[in-house]
């Protein structure tokens, strides 16, 4: 997990006013790493051309069998329009919970309360709603 403070403008954009922050946490997507057998990876690099270990290194391993029977990169942008269908999230309650989590030890910003309008609002124009949290923090 990331988090990162918006712009002011943004944040204004949002309904965020001073002297709160609009905070962004952004979540990895929990991929089946196992689901790809040690045959498909065979397979796939011989459909490149390498050995098995480079390939392993070049998609990394976030990576699942995409729709035409190739392995693929699983980007947060490909599970998001259900290229990996087999990616996890956790729920807004446990986002929530885990950025709580992370601001209470944090010395440059203060949670103030989780507001899901807020985040359902900003999540939807920002994009991968699966994979991020917005809250409003007391940030100085």
């Amino acid at each position: 997990m990331t988090w990162t403070t918006a712009s002011a403008k943004m944040a204004r954009l949002m309904g965020v006013e001073a002297p709160l922050s609009l905070v962004m946490f952004t979540f990895s997507p929990m991929l089946a790493h196992s689901s790809v057998s040690e045959a498909q990876w065979a397979k796939e690099a011989a459909r490149l051309g390498i050995d098995v270990g480079t390939a392993k290194v070049i998609l990394g391993p976030d990576v699942d069998v995409s729709r035409d029977g190739n392995l693929a990169m699983c980007t947060m942008a490909a599970i998001a329009e259900g290229l990996c269908g087999k990616a996890r999230t956790l729920t807004v309650a446990q986002r929530a919970a885990a950025a709580q989590s992370i601001l209470d030890q944090s010395k440059r910003c203060r949670w103030v309360g989780f507001d899901e309008g807020l985040n359902v609002r900003v999540s939807r124009a920002a994009g991968a709603e699966a994979f991020t949290l917005w809250v409003a923090a007391d940030c100085r």
